[in-house]
C-alpha cells in the first residue's frame, strides 16, 4: 500500500509539532544542599507519673546521641494528657544533658496521655540539587545526572570541594618541561657528563634532538650511549 507524498508530509509535519509540544522539565542547576531525614523516639510514662524511669532514661540518651544531631539542632517535645507540661520538663531536662540542643515545648492533646514524642531533623546529608524538583522536593524518579552527582559525593575527599573548590597550586608538568628543557639547551658531549650545565654556543630550547654521531650508537632521553 502506497501513501501519497502529501500524507508522508502531513504525519512528518504532525511529529515535529507534537515533539515541539513537549516540554523539557526545569531542573534546578547544578551544586549540592544538606538533607536531613526527622526522626522520632517515643518516651513512655507510667500512669500517673511524671518521672522517666531508668530505663526509659537511658533509651533517651541514646537516642539523642545517636541521631546524628549537631550542637544548636533542634528537637522538638510534644505531649498531651494532664501532666504534658511535668512530663515535657522530664524529657526537656534529659536531652538538654545530652548535648547543647534547643528544645521546643508542643502541646499535642492527640497523643496518648502516657507517651511524649520526641522529634529532631536528624543526620544533615549532601544531596545534590540535581536530584531534585523545581520546588524542593524529591522526584519519584530520578533525573539525568543525579546517580553521577551521588556518587561524586561520596567520593569527594573533602566535602567542603562541592561548595567551593581550593585554589589550585602549580602544575606537576613544571619539573619536567624544565628538565627536558635543560636537556635541549645542553651539547651532545655535555649530555654524557653528570652535574654539567654549559648553555653557551649549543642548541636553544624547543628544537628537535640532534642525530648520534656515527658509530657512538644512540642516546636515550637519560643521555647515556647506549
Amino acid at each position: 500500500m502506497r501513501f501519497p507524498i502529501q500524507h508522508l508530509a502531513a504525519i512528518a509535519l504532525a511529529g515535529v509539532l507534537a515533539a515541539c509540544d513537549h516540554k523539557i522539565p526545569d531542573w534546578p542547576e547544578d551544586g549540592y544542599t544538606s538533607l536531613s531525614t526527622p526522626v522520632a523516639h517515643p518516651v513512655l510514662f507510667a500512669p500517673q507519673t511524671s518521672s522517666l524511669s531508668p530505663t526509659e532514661r537511658a533509651r533517651l540518651v541514646e537516642f539523642v546521641r545517636g541521631a546524628g544531631l549537631t550542637p544548636g539542632s533542634s528537637v522538638t517535645v510534644a505531649a498531651g494528657g494532664p501532666k504534658a507540661a511535668a512530663r515535657q520538663q522530664a524529657v526537656a531536662e534529659v536531652v538538654r544533658s545530652a548535648g547543647p540542643y534547643s528544645v521546643s515545648l508542643v502541646n499535642d492533646p492527640s497523643a496518648t496521655s502516657d507517651t511524649v514524642q520526641v522529634a529532631a531533623a536528624g543526620q544533615a546529608v549532601l544531596w545534590p540539587k540535581r536530584c531534585m524538583t523545581p520546588d524542593g522536593s524529591l522526584p519519584e524518579d530520578l533525573p539525568l545526572g543525579c546517580a553521577s552527582d551521588l556518587n561524586l559525593a561520596q567520593q569527594v575527599e573533602r566535602k567542603s570541594d562541592l561548595f567551593q573548590g581550593r585554589q589550585m597550586g602549580p602544575a606537576f608538568a613544571n619539573p619536567s618541561v624544565r628538565a627536558a628543557e635543560r636537556y635541549l639547551q645542553l651539547g651532545g658531549d655535555d649530555r654524557t657528563e653528570s652535574g654539567t650545565d654549559s648553555r653557551a654556543d649549543h642548541g636553544q630550547a624547543g628544537v628537535v634532538l640532534p642525530p648520534a654521531a656515527a658509530g657512538s650508537g644512540t642516546t636515550d632521553i637519560s643521555g647515556a650511549a647506549q
